[in-house]
C-alpha cells in the first residue's frame, strides 16, 4: 500500500498499517543468514560455566559509517546472563560491559573514542602449597594432595614458573613480582547490603536417649566451625541493630527452631526429633542495617595474600579453618608499551616450561584491565511507590510482595506488604557514593541499569520469585533546573510472561559536582517515603461498589461456597460486603451498596487498582479466602459527581442524551416506495424476507425493500461486543475470580457488580449524593426467554463424509429443548428456523447454553460447538437488550400473525419507560402538528419522513412512529438484530468451530400473557410442473452431407434438463431436416420446488449410494435446451444450446424473423463471450419471470460459441408453462405426444416427405434420394437394359429361326 492510498481518517487502521511497515523493515535488516558468529561471554567458576550471554554480532559490529554500525559497538550495556540448562525466568545476574566487534586494523578507532581509559596489562601465576601430613600446620610444595604444579594458572593446568616468563613483543616488565590477592576473597557477606541479617548457630547433643547438653563447641556458623558467642558478636562500624536476637522459624524446624541429625556433615537435617538423634542446632538471627558507610583502610607493609581451601577444586577463602589443606597465591608483574604513544599491539605470552627435552612452549593470556582515569561519584535515588497486578503467590491467591533494588554492586529491599497484589509501599531507596568511570555524558546515555525484582514473602521457605524489571535511571541536573522525575509504571515479567507492573522513577544524582543535593525525602520509621514533586498529587475520592452477587463460584477444600462476603481495597481504602446468606439460594447480596472514600491520585495514570478478596464464613469461625480478583483499569468506572452535573449549563439537548451514544442517522423514508390498500397484510413479505434483505441478499429478498419496509441489524459478532453496549455493564459488570499460585491460578467463579469512582467537592462534605442508586431489587427473578436460532455457517464437519447432521440444544436453568428430531441432514451450513421457550431464574441460573450437535444414528452424537449467553446482564442493563427494538411500528388486525418488525410494546410506552429510567421528563405527544416533547426538546414528525413519503400498509400511527423514531436517535437501545456468535469446544480451545445467527428475547415470567412467537420457519418449496412444447426449429445448423445426393442436412432432435437434475428428456427426431427447419410439435415436462420469494430451486439428491438422507441444494432456476444432430453409429453430434433462468428471461420474439442478438446479451457485450446461458437482470427492460407470466409463448435463439465469437445457431418456436401442482393435477398433459394429450394438444408433425430414416424406409430412399438426383440415368439404364435384353433373344433366337427358315420348317 502507497501512502497515497493509506487513509488516514481511520487512526486505527493508520497505526496498524505503519507497525506492520516497522515490522516488515525490522525483518528487513537482519540478515538470516550472518555469516559472522554472535559473541558469548560466559560467567565461569573454575572450569564450570554457570551462565552466558549472546549478543547478536550485528549489534556489536563496528563500521566507519555510522548507519552501517551496530547500535551497541564500543558502548556500555547491561546484559542479562541466562542459565545454560533453565528457562528465560531464571537469571544467572547482569554484567555491564562495552563490546566492540571490528577488523583488528580499526583496533585505533575504539581507544580514540575512549580517549579516558588505560590499559593495564599484568603477567600472572598462581603459587600452590599444601599441608604435608594433616595436623601438622606445615605448609609446602609436596605431597600427596598436590594435584598442581607449585606455580601454574588459576585453573591448575599449566605450569607458569614465574622465571619462564619471556617479554611479549611489543612489550616489556616494569618492576619485580609483587602479591596481588584476589579482591573477591576480601568482601564480606554484607558488602553492597543496606540490611543484613547476622547469623550464630546454637549446637547441642547428647547420648541417644538422654538430656541435651550444649557442644562442646557451642557457637558455630553455618558450615560447623567455631564462632563467637551470641552476645559477644559485634556491630560492625557503620552499622545499628534493628532489634534483638531470636531463633529462626522459617525453616523446617520444629516449635523451638531446632533442627536434628545423627551425624552433621554426613546425614541431613530433620525438624523432627527422634531417640536415635544426638545432635541438634538451632539458628539465631538479628538484623543491623547501614547508618554510613566506613571506608576500609589498606593494609600497610607486607602481604601473604594465601586464599584457603579443603581441596584445590573447592571455593576459597580468605581465613583458615581446621579442615584446609591446600592454599594459594596470586602473583603479578606489570606490562607496559615497549613503544610509548600508539595503539599497543595484543600481547601474548609464550611460557617454556622444562628442561631439556622435557620443555614444552605453553600460550597464556594474561591479565588485562581496562581502567578509566575519570571517574564520578552519584547517588541513586529509586523511588518505588507502588505495584499493580502481580501474580500470586500464595494459594489464597495473594501474596507478601517486597522489592529489591539493585545498582552495581548496591542492593536494598523495601518493606513487605501483607495479603495483596497491588502493594504501595512508599518507599525511597537511597545508593550512596556510587562511583562510575568515564566522563558524565557517557554516563548519561549509557548509565547501568537498575534492577528491580519482586518477591513474595513466606513464613516458612525461600521467597518466590513473582517478577523482574530493567529500568535506567536519568542523571538530572542540580540546583535551580533541578525538577523531580515523575513516576513511570514499568512492566515486571518473568521470562516472556508479563508478571504485573511497577511504578518508580529512578535518579542519577551526580555528588563530585558545585551544586547541592536536593534534600532527603521524609521518612516513616526508618524508611524514607517517595518526596512530595515525585509522588502522585492525590484527592478525596470516593468509590461505590454495587456488589451484586457471586456466580459459579467453585468448591475451596472439597467444600462449597455458600457464605461468602467479599473485601474491597483499594488505595488504602477498605469496605467489606455484607454477608451473603445462602449462595446457593439467592447468590446476591442483600445490601449491595457499598461506599468508601479514599484519597487517590489526581491524575489517571497513578491511579492504583482496585483488590476484590472473597471470603468463605464457615463453621468453628473459619474464614478461608477463596478467590480473588484485581480491578486493574478503574478508569473506566472514572464518572462526573452529580453536583458537578447540576452546575453544567445545560443546552438544548439534556445532559444525559448528550452523554449518550452519537445519534443514529435515520435516512428519510422512500417517497417512492409502494404503498398498499391500508389496513392489509402483505402475505408475500415474511420475515426471511426482512433478514436477507437486511444482510444484503436482496436476490432473495422479493419485493420486501421496494414496499418501503425497513431493514434489521445482521451483526457479525455477539450482540455484548458491539461497542455501541459496552458489554451490557452499565449496571452489572463481570469480573472472573480465581484461586491460587501465579501460572497455576485456576478460575474460581465470577462477581458481579460494577464500580463508581469520582472526586468529592470539598464545598458539599461528604453528603454529597450517590451514583449507583436506583437499582433494580436483587430478589431472584422469574424470566422466560425465547431464542430464536436462523440458522448456521461454516460449521466443523464430524462425519467421515465431511458432512454433519445438526441438530440444535437450548438449555437454561433446568429447562432443556432440542431440535434432534427436526436435524438437517448433510449440511454444514443448516438453516434451522427453531424457537425455542426455556425459562429459569435470575440469577440462579443466568447462562443460556447454546449447543449445536452431529446427530449419528450408531454411536453418540458428537457436540460439534457450543456459546453461552449471560442473560442477567442483558436483563439488568439500562440498553434494553431484552428485546429488540424494531426500525418500524406496524400495526396488525385481530388474529393476524406477527409481521417483520412488530413491536411487543407501543414505542410511546417504551419512550416514557426510558425517560423514567434516565430521569428525564415524561413525553407529551402533540397531534397538530404531529410532535413530541421529551426532556425539554421537541421533535416534529417531518423530522424523520418526508410528507409525500408513501408507507407499507400495515404501519402505525404518526405518535408510535415519531416516538420510534426518538427511541433509535437519541437512546443507546438495542435495535432488532440477528447475532452472529462463534461456536466453541473445550478440546480445540480459541480455534471457531463455525457461527450460529440467533437472537434472544427475554420476558419477565409474570408477563402474561406473552407476545406471539416470530414465525422463522424456514421457507418450504412449493411444487411446480414446467411443460416446454417445442413446435419448430428454424434454421438449424446443416452438420452432415449426403452420401448420394451431397446435400447438406441433419437430423435434428431437441434434448432438454434442468440445471442440477438427472431429468433429462428428449424429443423425437427430424429426420433429413435439410433446409435448416425442423418440425416437433413434442411436450417436456419437469417437476420442480421452487422458492419463489428468493427466485431459488431446491434440488435434492444423495451424496453417496450409501447415504440415508438426501442433500438440499439451492440453485437457479435454469432450463437447458440443446440442438444434436443424431448419429446412427457414431456418437450424436452437439450443434447449439441455450440456458434460460426462468425468473430472467429475455422477451420471446413474436415471429421467427423477429428473433436477434437484441435477446443474447453476450452478443451486446453485457454477459460473458464464453457462456451459452441466456440470463438477464432485474433492471432490464426486457426481463421476464416465468412464475410471474405463467405461460410464455414465441421464438428464441440457439447460441454456440466459435473460437470466443458468440454467434446465433438456431431458432426455436417453444411454449413455456408453469403450474402448481393443483394446478397441474385440473389441467394434465402427457409427455411427447402421450395420453392425455392436451393442453394443448399437440397433432403429429407436418414434416416433409423427405424426413425418413433410410433403412427403415427403401422405397422413399429410392423416391427422394435416387430418383431424384438420377432420374434420367435411371430412365436411360433401363431402356439400355431393355435394348440389350432385345439383342440377347435377337440373338438367341435367330440362329433356331434361320434353320427353320432354311429347311421350310413352319
Amino acid at each position: 500500500m502507497s501512502c497515497q492510498d493509506l487513509d488516514t481518517s481511520e487512526h486505527q487502521s493508520v497505526l496498524e498499517e505503519l507497525q506492520a511497515v516497522l515490522t516488515l523493515l525490522e525483518d528487513l535488516a537482519v540478515e538470516p543468514q550472518n555469516s559472522i558468529p554472535d559473541v558469548f561471554l560466559w560467567l565461569m567458576s573454575g572450569t564450570r560455566r554457570l551462565a552466558y550471554v549472546r549478543i547478536p554480532a550485528h549489534a556489536v559490529l563496528y563500521s566507519h559509517d555510522l548507519a552501517a554500525q551496530g547500535e551497541l559497538a564500543g558502548k556500555f550495556n547491561t546484559y542479562t546472563l541466562c542459565y545454560p540448562d533453565k528457562d528465560e525466568s531464571f537469571v544467572g545476574g547482569v554484567v555491564r560491559a562495552s563490546v566492540w566487534l571490528g577488523q583488528e586494523a580499526d583496533v585505533r578507532s575504539w581507544w580514540d573514542n575512549r580517549p579516558d581509559v588505560q590499559l593495564t596489562v599484568y603477567a600472572e601465576s598462581y603459587e600452590n602449597q599444601v599441608i604435608a601430613v594433616p595436623g601438622s600446620g606445615k605448609w609446602g610444595t609436596s605431597g600427596l594432595l598436590l594435584t598442581r604444579p607449585a606455580f601454574s594458572d588459576a585453573d591448575g593446568r599449566l605450569s607458569l614458573p614465574r622465571e619462564a616468563f619471556p617479554e611479549p613483543e611489543g612489550w616489556k616488565f616494569q618492576g619485580d613480582w609483587f602479591v596481588d590477592p584476589d579482591p573477591s576473597v576480601k568482601y564480606e557477606a554484607d558488602a553492597g547490603r543496606q540490611l543484613f541479617t547476622e547469623e550464630v548457630y546454637e549446637q547441642q547433643m547428647r547420648v541417644p536417649g538422654g538430656t541435651w547438653l550444649p557442644a562442646p563447641n557451642t557457637w558455630t556458623d553455618a558450615r560447623g566451625d567455631p564462632a563467637s558467642k551470641r552476645d559477644e558478636i559485634p556491630c560492625p562500624d557503620g552499622w545499628k541493630w534493628r532489634d534483638l536476637w531470636s531463633y529462626d522459624l522459617q525453616r523446617a524446624v520444629d516449635g523451638e527452631g531446632w533442627e536434628y541429625t545423627v551425624e552433621s556433615g554426613l546425614v541431613g537435617w530433620s525438624p523432627q526429633e527422634k531417640i536415635y538423634h544426638v545432635t541438634r542446632r538451632r539458628r539465631w538471627i538479628r538484623e543491623r542495617f547501614l547508618v554510613h558507610k566506613v571506608e576500609k583502610h589498606q593494609e600497610v607493609g607486607q602481604v601473604e595474600g594465601w586464599e584457603y581451601a579443603p581441596l584445590f577444586r573447592l571455593q576459597f577463602h580468605a581465613l583458615e579453618r581446621k579442615v584446609d589443606v591446600v592454599r594459594r597465591r596470586r602473583w603479578r608483574r606489570r606490562l607496559v608499551p615497549a613503544q610509548p604513544g600508539g595503539a599497543p599491539p595484543t600481547p601474548r605470552l609464550v611460557v617454556k616450561a622444562g628442561d631439556g627435552d622435557d620443555a614444552i612452549t605453553q600460550l597464556t593470556c594474561p591479565r588485562m584491565y581496562v581502567v578509566s582515569a575519570e571517574r564520578h561519584t552519584f547517588q541513586l535515588r529509586a523511588h518505588v511507590y507502588q505495584a499493580r497486578d502481580l501474580p500470586a503467590g500464595d494459594k489464597t491467591g495473594l501474596s507478601d510482595p517486597y522489592a529489591v533494588v539493585s545498582f552495581c554492586a548496591g542492593t536494598q529491599q523495601t518493606e513487605k506488604e501483607r495479603a495483596t497484589l497491588c502493594p504501595t509501599w512508599d518507599q525511597t531507596l537511597i545508593f550512596d557514593d556510587v562511583k562510575l568511570a568515564g566522563p558524565v555524558l557517557t554516563t548519561r546515555t549509557q548509565a547501568p541499569q537498575v534492577v528491580v525484582e519482586v518477591f513474595d514473602w513466606n513464613a516458612k521457605g525461600a521467597p518466590e520469585f513473582l517478577g523482574r524489571v530493567f529500568c535506567s535511571p536519568t542523571i538530572v541536573e542540580l540546583g535551580e533546573a533541578y525538577q523531580a522525575l515523575p513516576l513511570k509504571w514499568y512492566p515486571l515479567s518473568r521470562g516472556k510472561d508479563k508478571q504485573g507492573e511497577l511504578l518508580a522513577s529512578f535518579e542519577l544524582l551526580p555528588k563530585d559536582s558545585a551544586e547541592e543535593l536536593p534534600i532527603l525525602p521524609p521518612t516513616r520509621g526508618d524508611f524514607y517515603m517517595v518526596p512530595v514533586g515525585v509522588r502522585p498529587l492525590l484527592q478525596k475520592t470516593r468509590v461505590e461498589v454495587l456488589c451484586w452477587g457471586l456466580r459459579n463460584m467453585t468448591t475451596f477444600e472439597l467444600q462449597p461456597v455458600t457464605r461468602p462476603s467479599i473485601k474491597f481495597e483499594c488505595g488504602g481504602g477498605r469496605v467489606t460486603s455484607p454477608v451473603m446468606a445462602n449462595l446457593r439460594i439467592n447468590p446476591n447480596f442483600d445490601k449491595p451498596h457499598l461506599v468508601f472514600d479514599v484519597e487517590l491520585p489526581k491524575e489517571d495514570l497513578y491511579m492504583p487498582p482496585l483488590t476484590l478478596r472473597v471470603v468463605d464464613h464457615r463453621a468453628f469461625g473459619s474464614k478461608p479466602v477463596v478467590a480473588t480478583a484485581v480491578v486493574s483499569d478503574l478508569h473506566q468506572y472514572t464518572v462526573e459527581p452529580k453536583s458537578a452535573r447540576k452546575k453544567r449549563k445545560r443546552k438544548r439537548v439534556p445532559s444525559h442524551l448528550r452523554e449518550s451514544l452519537p445519534a443514529t442517522t435515520l435516512p428519510l423514508l422512500n417517497p417512492k416506495a409502494a404503498k398498499d390498500k391500508p389496513g392489509t397484510v402483505d402475505t408475500d413479505i415474511d420475515w426471511w424476507a426482512k433478514y436477507y434483505a437486511s444482510s444484503g441478499q436482496s436476490n432473495r429478498s422479493g419485493a420486501y425493500l421496494s414496499k418501503g419496509y425497513e431493514k434489521m441489524e445482521v451483526l457479525s459478532g455477539a450482540l455484548e461486543d458491539d461497542g455501541r453496549f459496552s458489554g451490557f455493564r452499565d449496571l452489572v459488570d463481570t469480573v472472573k475470580l480465581f484461586r491460587g499460585r501465579g501460572d497455576q491460578a485456576q478460575f474460581a467463579g465470577e462477581f458481579k457488580g460494577t464500580f463508581r469512582v469520582y472526586p468529592l467537592n470539598q464545598e458539599e462534605g461528604e453528603d454529597q449524593p450517590h451514583i449507583l442508586s436506583g437499582f433494580p431489587s436483587p430478589d431472584p427473578q422469574e424470566v422466560i426467554a425465547r431464542v430464536y436460532v436462523v440458522l448456521g455457517t461454516d460449521l466443523a464437519p464430524k462425519d467421515a463424509g465431511g458432512s454433519s447432521d445438526p441438530y440444535v440444544t437450548v438449555e437454561f436453568g433446568q429447562t432443556k429443548r432440542s431440535s434432534k428430531d427436526d436435524f438437517r441432514p448433510n449440511t454444514l451450513n443448516p438453516v434451522f428456523g427453531h424457537v425455542f421457550e426455556v425459562g429459569g431464574t435470575l440469577p440462579l441460573h443466568k447462562d443460556l447454553l447454546v449447543q449445536v450437535w452431529d446427530r449419528d444414528l450408531a454411536t453418540s452424537d458428537d457436540l460439534i460447538g457450543e456459546t453461552t449467553i449471560d442473560l442477567e446482564n442483558r436483563f439488568l442493563t439500562r440498553h434494553r437488550a431484552t428485546c429488540g427494538l424494531p426500525r418500524q411500528y406496524h400495526c396488525l388486525p385481530a388474529g393476524a400473525a406477527p409481521t417483520p418488525g412488530g413491536t411487543r410494546r407501543l414505542p410511546f410506552e417504551v419512550l416514557a419507560g426510558v425517560a423514567k429510567l434516565r430521569n428525564l421528563e415524561a413525553p407529551v405527544w402533540h397531534a397538530q402538528p404531529p410532535a413530541i416533547a421529551v426532556a425539554g426538546n421537541s421533535y416534529p414528525l417531518t423530522e424523520f419522513e418526508s410528507p409525500d413519503a408513501s408507507l407499507p400498509s400495515t404501519v402505525g400511527p404518526p405518535k408510535e412512529r415519531l416516538a420510534l423514531y426518538i427511541l433509535h436517535k437519541h437512546f443507546a437501545l438495542v435495535p432488532e438484530h440477528v447475532e452472529s456468535r462463534a461456536l466453541m469446544h473445550s478440546a480445540r480451545l480459541g480455534v471457531p468451530q463455525g457461527q450460529l445467527r440467533l437472537w434472544v428475547d427475554l420476558f419477565p415470567a409474570s408477563a402474561q400473557p406473552l407476545p406471539p412467537p416470530m414465525d422463522i420457519t424456514p421457507r418450504r418449496p412449493r411444487k411446480y410442473t414446467l411443460r416446454v412444447v417445442v413446435y419448430n426449429v428454424f434454421d438449424a445448423p446443416l452438420q452432415e452431407t449426403s452420401l448420394v445426393g451431397r446435400e447438406k442436412m441433419s437430423d435434428v432432435y431437441v434434448k432438454g434438463w434442468l440445471q442440477g437434475t438427472k431429468n433429462v428428456q428428449k424429443t423425437d427426431i427430424h429426420y433429413r431436416c435439410m433446409d435448416g427447419e425442423a418440425n416437433f410439435n413434442w411436450r417436456l415436462v419437469y417437476d420442480l420446488d421452487m422458492m419463489e420469494a428468493e427466485q431459488m430451486m431446491v434440488v435434492e439428491h444423495k451424496e453417496h449410494p450409501w447415504s440415508l438422507h438426501t442433500t438440499q441444494e439451492r440453485r437457479p432456476p435454469q432450463l437447458t435446451l440443446q440442438l444434436w444432430d443424431n448419429d446412427l453409429i457414431l456418437r450424436d453430434d452437439y450443434l447449439s444450446e441455450m440456458t434460460l433462468d426462468l425468473c430472467h428471461m429475455p422477451k420471446p420474439a413474436k415471429r421467427v424473423g423477429g428473433v436477434g442478438p437484441e435477446q443474447v446479451p453476450q452478443m451486446q457485450g453485457d454477459g460473458d463471450a464464453n457462456s451459452v446461458a441466456i440470463t438477464l437482470l432485474d433492471d432490464h427492460s426486457t426481463v421476464v419471470n416465468l412464475f410471474e407470466a405463467k405461460r410464455l409463448y414465441g421464438f428464441f435463439p440457439f447460441i454456440r460459441v466459435t473460437e470466443g465469437v458468440t454467434e446465433i445457431a438456431g431458432k426455436i418456436e417453444m411454449e413455456l408453462e408453469v403450474l402448481t401442482e393443483e394446478e397441474s393435477k385440473t389441467r394434465p398433459a402427457g409427455m411427447g405426444r402421450d395420453e392425455p394429450n392436451m393442453n394443448p394438444k399437440l397433432p403429429e408433425p407436418n414434416r416433409p416427405t423427405t424426413s425418413f430414416l433410410w433403412i427403415l424406409s427403401p422405397w422413399k430412399l429410392f423416391r427422394h434420394i435416387f430418383w431424384k438426383n438420377y432420374k434420367w440415368y435411371c430412365i436411360t439404364l433401363v431402356v439400355l437394359a431393355l435394348l440389350f435384353l432385345f439383342l440377347l433373344l435377337l440373338l438367341y433366337s435367330l440362329p433356331g429361326a434361320t434353320i427353320d427358315y432354311l429347311i421350310g420348317v413352319d
